[in-house]
C-alpha cells in the first residue's frame, strides 16, 4: 500500500509553496449518467482548489470529489462533503485529512464507523464495495473559529473493491488564516476595539526613521496589519472595515486632509440615530463616537480632535478611500482618493 508516502509527499511538496487562501470553487455538477472507469495500472493522483460543493464527473481528471461548504468562499463554516459518480464496478472509497486542529503531526484516516485514526495505525476504507454514486456530508458544520490557523489537507481515494494496487487519489486543501478566524470570533465594534487595544499599535515598516518624508509608507492590507501588529490610521481603518464587514456591518473609509498639518483616517458606518466612527490609531481619543447627522459632522469631530492634539487650526477636505488598492505609496494613495 503506497498511500502513506504518496499522501505525505503531496503534502510536503505543497507546504513548500505559499499557503493557499480560501479559493472560489468550481460550480457543482449533477452526477453524470456515464460511469467512471475503474482505476487500473499505476496509481493516479489529482490536485484541485477546494470547491464549495463536489464537482461530479466521470473523468477522474475533471472530478473534484471533496466539497468544503461555505468556507470555500470565505464563509464561517466548513462542511465537508464527498461526491462521486457511479463507477464501472464495485469500489472501496477512502478519506483522509491532515488537520492541525485535531493532530498537528499525523494524517488521519476516516474509518467505516466514522472515527478518525492516525495513518501509521493502518489504512482502512471509509466505504467498501460501493456500487452507487456517493453524496455524503462527513462531520456536519464545523465553525472556522474552532480550527487552528493553519493549512488543512484533504484526501479522497477510490480503488477497486478489495484491492489497493491501482487507485485514484484526489487532494485539495484550505487554509484558515488567523485574520479570518478572528473575524468570526469578534462580536461587534466594541469587541474589535478591545482586541486592537491589546494587539495593534501605530506604525508601519520604517516609520520610526522615515515618518516625516513618507518615502517608505505603503497602504497596508488587513492581513499585514494582523501579521505585523501595527498600522497607521489608514491601515487600521481598513483593518476595522474588513473585520466589521465580515460580521455584517456596512462601513466606509473616511480621509481628512489638512492643508498644512497632519491628516487622519477613520472607519465609519450607520447605526441607531445616525453615523458612528471608530477611533483607535489616535491614542488620546480611542473609542466609538456618534451618532452624527452626516459624514461632514464626523469630519468636524475628527478635526476637533486634531486641533486638540497639535493646536493647529487649518482648512481641511474630506474624501473616501474605499476603492484605493492596498500596497500603493503615499502619492498614489492621494491621487486615488474620492473627494466628497
Amino acid at each position: 500500500m503506497l498511500w502513506f508516502p504518496i499522501m505525505h509527499s503531496i503534502r510536503c511538496a505543497a507546504m513548500t509553496t505559499a499557503a493557499m487562501a480560501l479559493i472560489t470553487p468550481a460550480g457543482f455538477g449533477q452526477p453524470n449518467a456515464r460511469l467512471m472507469p475503474l482505476p487500473s495500472g499505476s496509481p493516479r493522483t489529482f490536485s484541485f482548489p477546494a470547491p464549495a460543493d463536489p464537482v461530479i464527473s466521470d473523468d477522474p481528471t475533471s472530478a473534484q470529489p471533496i466539497g468544503l461548504g461555505g468556507a470555500a468562499t470565505g464563509g464561517d463554516t466548513v462542511r465537508l462533503r464527498i461526491g462521486l459518480p457511479q463507477f464501472a464496478g464495485p469500489v472501496d472509497v477512502y478519506f483522509a485529512l491532515f488537520a492541525p486542529s485535531l493532530d498537528p503531526r499525523a494524517i488521519l484516516i476516516l474509518g467505516e464507523n466514522s472515527t478518525l485514526s492516525p495513518m501509521p495505525l493502518g489504512v482502512t476504507p471509509w466505504r467498501t464495495g460501493v456500487t452507487e454514486a456517493v453524496d455524503e456530508d462527513l462531520f456536519g458544520g464545523v465553525p472556522v473559529k474552532d480550527l487552528s490557523p493553519a493549512r488543512h489537507d484533504l484526501y479522497c481515494a477510490v480503488a477497486p473493491a478489495g484491492s489497493t494496487q491501482s487507485y485514484y487519489l484526489w487532494q485539495t486543501s484550505f487554509t484558515v488564516s488567523g485574520l479570518a478566524r478572528l473575524a468570526v470570533v469578534l462580536n461587534g465594534p466594541g469587541d474589535l476595539l478591545s482586541w486592537m487595544n491589546a494587539h495593534i499599535s501605530y506604525g508601519w515598516p520604517g516609520w520610526e526613521t522615515d515618518g516625516s518624508t513618507m518615502r517608505t509608507w505603503r497602504y497596508l492590507s488587513p492581513e499585514e496589519v494582523y501579521a505585523n501588529g501595527q498600522g497607521d490610521c489608514t491601515a487600521q481603518s481598513a483593518f476595522e472595515k474588513y473585520l466589521l464587514g465580515r460580521n455584517g456591518y456596512a462601513c466606509r473609509l473616511l480621509w481628512l486632509e489638512r492643508a498644512r498639518y497632519s491628516d487622519h483616517a477613520v472607519c465609519y458606518g450607520e447605526g441607531p440615530g445616525g453615523f458612528y466612527y471608530l477611533e483607535h490609531a489616535f491614542d488620546a481619543f480611542k473609542g466609538i463616537y456618534g451618532p452624527f447627522g452626516s459624514v461632514q459632522e464626523i469630519g468636524a469631530h475628527m478635526y476637533g480632535h486634531l486641533v486638540q492634539s497639535d493646536g493647529h487650526e487649518d482648512s481641511y477636505t474630506l474624501s473616501h478611500f474605499d476603492d484605493v488598492p492596498y500596497g500603493v505609496d503615499w502619492w498614489e494613495f492621494h491621487r486615488l482618493l474620492s473627494p466628497l
